[in-house]
């Protein structure tokens, strides 16, 4: 199979209000607009064809076309709110992602994770295409938190959770389901370091520190 014919398009939601770290979408982390690291990853994945992003905001909107992912338009601002879900989002903009011959596929990443680099895109559509999954989710192990906490476990059971930063959906079953994660899932496990997702100051402090070292690493 050819790498064209292995090819996705990805959606990036990111609306402009955000309590907890206003402005975080754009706000500049080591350079550049923290969307631009999930923009500049994508485009540098062997397996991604077109970036979409999802937004309420011109300034996003702006920002996202001078980094190459496209905008068609503006999200509705019924989509836009706290309580908003990512399913409404992805669902909002299944148009792009469908044609006649399939019922379509999707590569939702968000904007929040900039340790999440082409290398692990890659990799993780490699595990998509292997086992052919309707769905798959990038997730850490967090066993040791439930240890820690006296949780009772069973040996050699170990916990997961998604970490936030890639979700891969056959758009079909997005509609009947309505969720990223389900019992059918596949996993793709990252690590701590790379699973760093920014919801708050301390995160961004922390996803800050963690870029600079790896950049100065590199």
């Amino acid at each position: 199979m050819s790498i064209k014919n292995k090819l996705i398009n990805v959606l990036i939601p990111a609306r402009g209000g955000s309590k907890r770290l206003p402005n975080k979408n754009i706000k500049n982390l080591c350079g550049k607009p923290l969307i631009a690291w999930t923009i500049e990853a994508a485009k540098k994945s062997s397996f991604v064809e077109k970036i979409y992003v999802s937004t309420d905001s011109e300034e996003i909107a702006e920002i996202s076309l001078k980094y190459g992912a496209l905008v068609p338009r503006l999200r509705s601002k019924l989509l836009s709110t706290d309580s908003s879900s990512s399913v409404d989002t992805a669902l909002d903009f299944s148009e792009y992602f469908c044609n006649n011959s399939d019922s379509g596929e999707m590569l939702l990443m968000q904007a929040t994770s900039p340790l999440r680099f082409s290398s692990h895109i890659d990799n993780f559509m490699q595990l998509v295409k292997n086992k052919n999954s309707s769905q798959c989710v990038a997730v850490r192990n967090v066993t040791k938190f439930f240890l820690l906490a006296n949780k009772i476990y069973e040996k050699n059971n170990d916990i997961f959770v998604p970490n936030g930063s890639m979700y891969y959906t056959k758009i079909d079953l997005l509609k009947k389901e309505r969720k990223f994660f389900t019992n059918i899932s596949d996993l793709f496990l990252m690590n701590d370091f790379h699973s760093i997702d920014i919801d708050t100051k301390v995160d961004w402090d922390i996803a800050e520190a963690c870029l600079n070292k790896y950049l100065k690493e590199k």
